[in-house]
């Protein structure tokens, strides 16, 4: 049913180090750099009692996981010959998993925010000395491609179990992939935030596994459980939370870069150079002043550069915080990409640093479907246990298994859910609107012609269940 966010494949960038001390440049004016976000941030996590800290256990089930081994092909049944090696990998690894779930029942990540190597990942230190006040922009995040692995380990343990009947360990192992969703979308950033969703994209497509190989005599308290699960993760409160971090990374980026006079204006210096979009870095001075120079004699003041980046950060977040279905315009890379085309380097600072959020909110409002969906089938299911039969309709539901029926990202009605060759058939209506009985006829990701100045949104629905090839 979910799909896996592409970006959110990405992992954290690779940073790099930084002078420890601004350049000074007294004929423009003076470089106050005033806050330590990254200290003061993590001054927040500090102040999260040990016990409820998820962060130190995931890494202790990192280290004691063994390296994926190099399947051919990828065990997915018990006819696959590598299924054996499968379960001995499992054993070898149980540690690990049991570790999982211990931080599952932890309340908060709390990763703090690091800008230094951990030495258990076996790399050799940055040999480079780092500022008391680091930027944050260039803070590391190897915790990212930790979960997913971690991720990975337990969506294998789960297959397992499938085909085991092992109800009691499908529903442990789906609640666990939940939390580690929940604490992923804790860690600093945007990215982290797209990370979180893929996760929980998994969850629903092995929530989907689950209910499809019908071998598992799922309790109705097991599939409230997993419903509970499914309900926990808000896509909408991860992207709102990583765009609130992109916010702090633009201010500490500012109060390097510009001067700030008595007034709190200021303007640009050629330190404007240091920040590096590609690589997501702040760079040391002598390798970026000459650009520097040529960005900051054109670029726009501070208050005004600051202006311009809460202007276009409010639009993005009020598009997440609005339902879809509402008359809305969100294109806004193309916004962005407007913006640089201008060709003055008026609001570069603006331009590298504004997150790319269109794909961000396509991944978030997916998300929020498939989830709606997964809740709907989960209601469907227990119905089954309940009655011995599918309900026909959504109106058959009892209200005790969904609380309120979700709404079509499209039309702001109901999903459509009829029986087809006696299994539940759950659907949007997709781009164009309309029920047209058929799968969608396009290459794009359906939440793509979520945006109605879309032109020639194609035919077809969106179907959620069952999963699509």
């Amino acid at each position: 049913m979910a799909r896996t966010i592409a970006a959110a494949a990405l992992l954290a960038p690779t940073t790099l180090a930084q002078p420890a001390d601004p350049q000074p440049y007294p004929h423009l004016g003076e470089i106050n750099v005033t806050r330590n976000y990254t200290a003061e941030l993590n001054a927040e996590i500090e102040k999260i009692p040990e016990r409820d800290r998820a962060f130190l256990v995931y890494r202790k089930a990192r280290i004691a996981m063994e390296k994926f081994p190099d399947w051919d092909p990828w065990p997915t049944s018990p006819a696959d010959p590598t299924w054996p090696q499968l379960s001995e990998y499992l054993r070898r690894n149980a540690e690990a998993l049991r570790l999982m779930h211990e931080a599952a029942r932890r309340p908060r990540l709390a990763a703090p925010i690091t800008h230094e190597v951990d030495p258990s990942y076996g790399a050799p230190p940055r040999d480079l000395e780092l500022a008391d006040n680091p930027p944050l922009v260039n803070a590391l995040l190897p915790q990212l491609g930790d979960y997913r692995n971690l991720l990975r380990l337990l969506v294998l343990d789960t297959r397992v179990a499938i085909h085991e009947g092992d109800a009691d360990r499908v529903t442990l192992n789906i609640s666990t992939m939940s939390s580690l969703a929940g604490h992923t979308a804790e860690s600093f950033g945007l990215i982290s935030s797209l990370v979180a969703i893929s996760i929980h994209a998994r969850l629903i497509d092995t929530v989907d596994e689950a209910i499809d190989a019908d071998t598992l005599g799922f309790s109705d308290s097991q599939l409230a459980t997993i419903d509970q699960a499914i309900a926990a993760f808000d896509p909408r409160k991860a992207i709102e939370h990583g765009l609130r971090c992109d916010r702090l990374v633009f201010q500490d980026l500012i109060q390097r870069t510009f001067t700030l006079d008595d007034d709190g204006d200021g303007v640009a210096t050629p330190r404007i150079g240091a920040f590096n979009g590609d690589a997501g870095a702040f760079l040391p001075s002598e390798k970026t002043e000459g650009v520097g120079l040529i960005m900051a004699a054109s670029a726009a003041t501070r208050r005004e550069t600051v202006a311009k980046h809460d202007e276009m950060m409010h639009q993005r977040e009020s598009a997440v915080a609005s339902d879809p279905w509402r008359p809305q315009t969100w294109s806004f890379d193309c916004q962005t990409e407007a913006l640089a085309e201008d060709g003055s380097w008026r609001f570069t600072m603006v331009i590298i640093t504004m997150p790319a959020v269109d794909k961000a909110i396509i991944g978030m409002h997916d998300a929020r479907t498939e989830t709606a969906a997964a809740r709907i089938l989960i209601a469907a299911e227990r119905h089954r246990r309940k009655t011995g039969s599918w309900p026909k309709s959504l109106d058959d539901l009892d209200p005790a298994f969904v609380e309120s029926l979700p709404r079509d990202p499209f039309t702001g009605d109901r999903f459509i859910y009829r029986l087809q060759a006696g299994r539940p058939l759950i659907y949007s209506r997709g781009p164009d609107r309309d029920d047209d009985a058929t799968p969608l006829d396009s290459d794009r990701h359906p939440a793509f012609w979520l945006d109605p100045k879309r032109p020639n949104p194609p035919d077809g629905d969106w179907i959620l269940y069952p999963p699509q090839p």
